[in-house]
């Protein structure tokens, strides 16, 4: 295993049905899955997100995922969860 694989993070985004993400969870990959109690029309995801490790400080763990919550949506097509991304949110 790779210094990168053992720092990476998996980030699970909780988004409205327009994939504006509500609240991102990030936890260290060889964790346990997280639960996280959905409310009506609110959906999840896990989602890739860059410049994101456990090496980094904490405060800029917080930064980075307020950056992807401030600046990006979830573009889940219906029927292919394997294609979910990020994507740059239209201002």
């Amino acid at each position: 295993m790779t210094v990168e694989e053992r720092n990476s993070m998996r980030v699970l985004a909780v988004h409205d049905s327009a994939g504006q993400i509500i609240s991102l969870v990030a936890s260290p990959e060889d964790a346990p899955t997280v639960s996280v109690e959905l409310r009506a029309g609110e959906y999840m995801h896990a989602v890739d997100v860059s410049e994101l490790s456990l090496d980094m400080e904490e405060s800029r763990i917080y930064e980075r995922l307020a950056e992807v919550a401030e600046n990006f949506r979830v573009d889940a097509p219906e029927a292919a969860v394997s294609e979910v991304q990020l994507i740059p949110r239209d201002r």
